[in-house]
Order: C-alpha cells, then sequence, then structure tokens
C-alpha cells in the first residue's frame, strides 16, 4: 500500500486551483488592508482626482464582486480537486476490482475497507489534515473574513 501514502503525500492542488487561491489571497488581502488600514483614497493629488462617496462605493462595490468572484472559483476548484484525489485513492485501493460504473466505486470502497485499519498511517493523516487546513481552510476563511468586512464598509 505504499502507493496509497505516495498519494495521500503528494500535493493535490492542481495549477488553476493554486492561481485561484493566490488571487482570493491577494483580493481579500487587499480588501482588508484598505477597509482596517483606512486606505481607500479620497485624493490622487498627482492628477488632481477627487474620490467622492460614489465612488467609494463604487471601489468597495467591485472589491466586493473581485473577491466573491475568487472565492467562488476557488471554493469549486478545490472541491474538485477533492473529488478527483479521493476518487484516486479509492482506484488505488481497489486495483483491478475497480467497478465500471462510477455509481458502484464508493460501494467497493467501502465493501473493501470494511473491518480493515487504515493502512495510510498517522502521520501521513495529520500531515494530510495539516495541508488541507493551509491549503484550503484558511484561504476560505480569510475570503469569508474579507467579504463580511468589505460588506459591512459598503
Amino acid at each position: 500500500m505504499d502507493d496509497i501514502r505516495l498519494h495521500w503525500l503528494d500535493a493535490h492542488l492542481i495549477e488553476p486551483t493554486r492561481k485561484a487561491r493566490r488571487n482570493l489571497l491577494l483580493s481579500s488581502g487587499i480588501s482588508l488592508l484598505l477597509i482596517k488600514g483606512q486606505l481607500v483614497p479620497t485624493k490622487i493629488s498627482a492628477l488632481g482626482i477627487s474620490i467622492e462617496q460614489i465612488q467609494r462605493e463604487t471601489i468597495f462595490q467591485a472589491l466586493i464582486a473581485v473577491t466573491v468572484y475568487y472565492f467562488l472559483k476557488f471554493y469549486i476548484y478545490a472541491f474538485l480537486d477533492g473529488e478527483k484525489q479521493s476518487y484516486l485513492a479509492k482506484k488505488i485501493v481497489l486495483g483491478a476490482k475497480l467497478p465500471e460504473n462510477y455509481k458502484d466505486i464508493d460501494k467497493a470502497y467501502r465493501s473493501e475497507r470494511k473491518g480493515k485499519h487504515e493502512e495510510v498511517g498517522i502521520r501521513i493523516f495529520i500531515w494530510a489534515l495539516l495541508r488541507i487546513g493551509i491549503d484550503f481552510t484558511i484561504p476560505l476563511i480569510i475570503g469569508i473574513y474579507a467579504i463580511y468586512h468589505l460588506i459591512k464598509a459598503f
């Protein structure tokens, strides 16, 4: 079962998901910096432009839209990556016993694993959970926090 251990130690987020995570963290960070740091400009003196209240609201609307977009994009991409990894893990465990019908894979997997202890190991399991926390949960929490404060400031 070394294959299943290698599977759980491997990186699970594909490149588009990592880019969506990066963009979510950037838009959330910029939003929080503007709100918490009270850095929303009122005047750009180099260009001679003054920003009125209506334009400030437009800035917040744009930030809300961009942050929600990247939040949803990252959530959907990460969910699909998780489904893919779950399928691959089941495929590794089932090997040649893999059913042709996708609906039967979960049933076959539960039947194969019934009464058996997980062979992944506790250390690999703990590191995999930490990775999920860092790669998935923390960016989502930061995104929700930023969206909340953007809506509150709006």
